[in-house]
């Protein structure tokens, strides 16, 4: 989890759309977004 969390990252395209995740290759985020998405429910 710890891991995951270090490689989670926020990109913001030039028209402002929002991208999150894990973007490297090899890096998971999966982890990561299933407690954020418990957290938001």
């Amino acid at each position: 989890m710890i891991e995951e969390l270090q490689n989670y990252e926020i990109h913001v395209s030039e028209k402002g759309a929002d991208q999150f995740g894990a973007f490297k290759t090899g890096s998971h985020d999966d982890l990561v977004t299933a407690l954020a998405l418990e957290i938001r429910h």
